[in-house]
């Protein structure tokens, strides 16, 4: 079978590079054999197309010998709408390839946005989270059919993209995810995992038992020749915010959103085009800043400051990279931005004072590394042996905290699990909680509270005006709630009600509702004579 022409044709003059054949070479070969492929290539190297590419060739053939249906899973939600757009311009120039139309359902689903979460259609791009709750049909238990999501999955090839981003401190996610490989293998379904920095202590993790092949970068002569990159690494004690500014196309990473807000205040009226992209913006302004990228992800002036939200999906380029020290993993996913297509740039990192949100051995062996070894940064094999090494002198098994009571209750149902036993599941796909919280404008706002307090309960429309928060962020001193979720003295919840929300009262912050911000917490200020979203700031 022919592999290159439609590789070629459905990409859109694409020309496959060596370990994107061999990667579907390999996969077609051991279709049958009940093993998970672990792809595991430089970042931009192209591991998206070698994983759908397969799938795609079976209408371009005419000839179903994969799987009637693709599930594309990925660590978070931004991530599923950045290559949803990449996915549907596939199918469409296949569309255009077979010269007719013919129904075919790319959707997007995931805890935001889906009604039914069955995991129903041609393409399903979703995060591991709904993932796991419709394998496990927690999230299908309430709307019956309750093992409808169980044999999409079973009848589906599956991908999980970004697997290193499913790390956490107590190892837990990682230990979920191989349980489901083994389950995947030993059913025969097609599955495929990847990675371009996956710690080789956490591989060893994630493939425990599991039967798998594994398609790895050595030297692909056409890949470096186009994609010669140098870059000088710089330590540093503290940001180099004028650099940052005389820059013409640079992008400054921090390691919090609180400290990306003070970031981007300080610096706002010193930059003409500066934009700002973290985990506590509304959906609606994250799309527009991420478009604002896309437009600019080579030409251009162009300059940024992020949280570790960058490290992924977003496919843009600068000349200067100022970075929080961060694990070997994260910082080499972060360079990934830095001259991304070729040439000379410059790379800062800045050593913290503080090392939340990871471990602070992690960081301090990180640093070690980094000014005891003259690594290049842009070699593969080179990127790999200093997040091992890394990882090693972390000691980083010690670093792991122990599962708490409900995530070993997780683990236990999931070996306990049977097809047709309709018990209410008791599963929980990551360690921590969140809540959606939904953002007004502050005269609705007002109108909205006025109604409720009049014991009326007013309907809304969310559309993209929301962002998920972390329950860490939610309660504080104990079990306090926050005052940017109070509204005199309550909360105010927002329930599903005929395609809108109505607004009711409520005493309680409960994990996985949406609440209403009151919208006085979240800032915004005048750029260029336009209001523009800053975003959540935590005190």
């Amino acid at each position: 079978m022919d592999i290159e022409k439609p590789f070629y044709e459905i990409t859109g003059g694409l020309k496959p590079r060596k370990y994107q054949l061999e990667t579907i070479h390999k996969f077609l070969k051991t279709l049958n054999e009940g093993k998970v492929l672990f792809i595991k290539l430089p970042t931009g190297y192209g591991k998206t197309e070698a994983a759908i590419i397969p799938y795609l060739m079976q209408m371009y053939y005419n000839e179903w010998f994969i799987a009637p249906g693709l599930i594309y899973v990925l660590p978070i939600r931004s991530l599923t709408h950045f290559q949803y757009s990449r996915i549907v311009e596939y199918v469409n120039n296949l569309k255009k390839i077979l010269n007719r139309e013919f129904n075919f359902n790319v959707i997007v689903e995931h805890g935001e946005i889906r009604e039914k979460p069955f995991l129903f259609g041609d393409i399903v791009l979703t995060t591991l989270d709904t993932f796991l709750y419709s394998y496990t049909r927690a999230s299908s238990y309430e709307y019956g059919h309750v093992d409808f999501p169980t044999g999409n999955i079973a009848t589906s090839m599956i991908v999980f993209d970004e697997a290193h981003m499913y790390q956490d401190e107590y190892g837990y996610m990682i230990s979920i995810l191989n349980f489901i490989l083994k389950v995947l293998s030993k059913a025969l379904v097609p599955t495929i995992v990847m990675s371009a920095t996956m710690p080789k202590i956490i591989e060893e993790k994630l493939f425990d038992e599991v039967d798998y092949e594994k398609v790895e970068y050595n030297y692909d002569e056409d890949y470096e020749k186009n994609s010669r990159r140098k870059i000088e690494l710089i330590l540093k004690e503290r940001y180099d915010l004028q650099s940052f500014i005389r820059e013409e196309r640079a992008a400054l990473i921090s390691n919090t959103v609180n400290n990306v807000i003070d970031l981007f205040l300080k610096i706002k009226d010193s930059v003409k085009d500066l934009e700002i992209i973290h985990s506590r913006l509304t959906v609606k302004a994250r799309k527009n800043r991420e478009h604002k990228l896309k437009i600019r992800r080579v030409k251009g002036k162009l300059h940024f400051i992020a949280t570790q939200v960058i490290e992924s999906g977003i496919d843009v380029s600068v000349n200067l990279m100022i970075s929080d020290l961060a694990p070997p993993d994260s910082l080499v996913q972060r360079l990934g931005r830095l001259v991304r297509f070729g040439g000379e740039g410059i790379a800062q990192i800045v050593k913290v004072k503080k090392p939340f949100p990871y471990a602070e051995k992690l960081l301090e062996a990180t640093w070690h590394v980094l000014k005891s070894r003259d690594y290049d940064i842009t070699s593969f094999a080179d990127q790999q042996k200093f997040i091992d090494e890394v990882f090693i002198e972390a000691n980083y098994e010690t670093l792991l905290k122990s599962l708490d009571r409900n995530m070993r209750r997780s683990i236990e149902y999931l070996r306990n699990m049977h097809l047709l036993v309709y018990e209410q599941p008791e599963f929980r796909a990551r360690p921590t909680s969140y809540i959606t919280v939904i953002v007004p404008e502050k005269e609705e706002y007002l109108n909205l509270v006025s109604k409720v307090k009049s014991n009326e309960e007013p309907l809304v429309d969310v559309k993209e005006n929301y962002f998920n928060l972390d329950q860490k962020n939610v309660f504080h001193k104990g079990n306090l709630v926050r005052d940017f979720l109070l509204h005199s003295g309550e909360f105010l919840e927002l329930k599903p009600c005929n395609g809108k929300f109505k607004v009711i009262r409520s005493s309680e912050v409960k994990p996985y509702r949406m609440y209403m911000l009151n919208p006085n917490s979240y800032l915004k200020v005048f750029l260029n004579n336009v209001e523009y979203d800053v975003g959540l700031k935590i005190p």
